[in-house]
């Protein structure tokens, strides 16, 4: 396997992986809200809290997975001399994982869209979702 086939391989790999965790992050928020609907305690809302800051780090994890992938065609491209068909290798990967992460993207409002009991609970779960 030379540098070029690596490099692909990870073009390749890496949306992948990406795939596999928008998937679970989803699923995982999904389950949450149908285990807790609203947030009606300060037990609720420590529960979202710590979902939430766990998206943010996966968000930056899937931001950063795709820049990479996305710097491998680059290197690819002007350092293993790769042809420009290679571009199919990094887009279509990227793009598969944009079309699985819509059906998410739902799940993610209502989550942000939180019924609070109380106006108290829904200026912290504010100050949650905006960051200090």
């Amino acid at each position: 396997m030379d540098s070029r086939d690596v490099v692909i391989t990870l073009m390749i790999a890496l949306p992948v992986l990406t795939i596999g965790i928008v998937v679970w992050g989803g699923l995982r928020l999904k389950a949450l809200l149908a285990r807790v609907p609203r947030i009606a305690s300060k037990k609720d809302l420590e529960i979202y809290a710590a979902e939430h800051k766990l998206h943010d780090m996966l968000g930056t994890l899937i931001k950063a997975l795709l820049g990479v992938a996305n710097a491998l065609f680059v290197v690819d491209l002007f350092v293993l001399d790769g042809p420009i068909s290679d571009l199919f290798y990094s887009i279509t990967p990227s793009i598969v994982c944009i079309l699985v992460s819509i059906p998410f993207r739902a799940i993610d409002q209502k989550a942000n869209d939180l019924e609070c009991a109380t106006d108290d609970l829904r200026k912290e779960w504010n100050v949650v979702r905006q960051g200090p």
